[in-house]
């Protein structure tokens, strides 16, 4: 089978890079996939895996519009015998689904990563026109689904949900090749992932961070266009000895960060099904998280997970607490997560809907 996957850019942290190339190539020795990105790679180090040896292709646009136009087409034109078209953003998705209706007879795939009210209008329009050139159209939570309930008459026979999963086997081989195990530090360790966006809301946490009156560190995992304001803020607020921005690195590194952290923290202001956190989770890390749709999705199954409002007292009282009981306490939620967020399990209900879509376009093209 040969993807070719659509999406805004390739990182560390980025869903259709990690949760999707990464590890399909990885598990089916007969995929291949083609990477149009309509912005930019911001980790060239996440392309040294050995499992992309000859199987991935990637083309990075930088975000010129012609340029992304000009690389759909010739891809599209090039006779590169794609099983499907995958795309994950709305607007860089829309103009490869158009230029495919032109040009190919390819199925279509669309994953939407968020829920309904996050979208701006201009986006809900791209997505109603994605969904309608879409052969197949999957929500990677409960949450997101349940959103766009008002479209569900118009495409409920495309609709269907996939929840999001950890790559346990990854983090597993990494901990044991190296040796890891869960260690604690005497400084307070606060890792936060994302990127430096509006949607992450990393502003909200260094606000609570300045009232928080004991001795910690906190590492915030991430790239983005805050990057000079949430600096600029830590510099202001004397937190320039306690708040350190990591920028993108390797997932592995991630893992180890996770791992000897006395928290995670997510203060996200919207999320589809937040990986980082899962990752957070399997790893039986103390999580904190915003009391949002999809962080209340993973506290259904992860019952000791806190949520609270975007409330800078609450947050600071929590801390706090945390802080002054995390050495006696313990986390176990692993297990949890093996069983209800499996990469694996995941991946498995991708390749069945890939296949069933396949399945209908050689019977329409033999038989109609």
């Amino acid at each position: 089978m040969h993807i070719f996957r659509i999406s805004n850019i390739i990182s560390s942290t980025s869903a259709p890079f990690n949760s999707f190339t990464l590890h399909r190539l990885r598990k089916y020795k007969n995929e291949y996939c083609t990477f149009l990105v309509y912005d930019n790679i911001y980790d060239k180090s996440v392309l040294k895996h050995s499992c992309f040896k000859d199987k991935l292709r990637y083309y990075c646009c930088r975000r010129n519009l012609l340029s992304f136009v000009f690389s759909a087409v010739r891809l599209l034109t090039a006779k590169k015998d794609f099983s499907l078209i995958h795309g994950h953003q709305p607007g860089s998705s829309l103009i490869v689904f158009i230029l495919a209706k032109i040009f190919t007879n390819i199925p279509i795939v669309y994953n939407v990563h968020n829920n309904f009210t996050n979208f701006p209008f201009s986006k809900r329009v791209s997505l109603f026109l994605c969904f309608i050139l879409a052969n197949k159209i999957i929500f990677v939570s409960n949450s997101a689904f349940k959103s766009f309930i008002n479209w569900h008459p118009l495409f409920k026979n495309k609709f269907q949900t996939v929840i999001n999963g950890v790559d346990i086997e990854r983090i597993d081989n990494y901990l044991k090749n190296h040796n890891l195990k869960k260690s604690y530090k005497k400084k307070f360790k606060i890792v936060t992932i994302g990127r430096l966006v509006p949607q992450k809301n990393i502003i909200f946490l260094l606000k609570v961070l300045r009232n928080i009156k004991f001795d910690f560190e906190c590492h915030i995992f991430g790239t983005g266009n805050l990057h000079a304001e949430l600096l600029l803020f830590v510099e202001n607020n004397n937190l320039s000895s306690k708040v350190i921005f990591r920028g993108n690195v390797p997932r592995d590194m991630i893992y180890s960060n996770l791992l000897n952290s006395s928290l995670y923290i997510s203060v996200a202001k919207y999320e589809g099904l937040p990986i980082a956190l899962l990752e957070s989770l399997y790893l039986n890390c103390h999580s904190l998280a915003s009391n949002i749709d999809s962080h209340n999705e993973v506290k259904n199954s992860v019952h000791k997970l806190l949520l609270l409002d975007f409330n800078e007292k609450e947050w600071t009282s929590k801390l706090t607490s945390i802080f002054n009981s995390h050495a006696k306490s313990t986390f176990e939620s692993s297990l949890i997560i093996k069983e209800h967020f499996s990469m694996d399990i995941m991946q498995s209900n991708y390749t069945k809907i890939y296949q069933n879509i396949l399945y209908i376009f050689i019977y329409i093209y033999i038989y109609i």
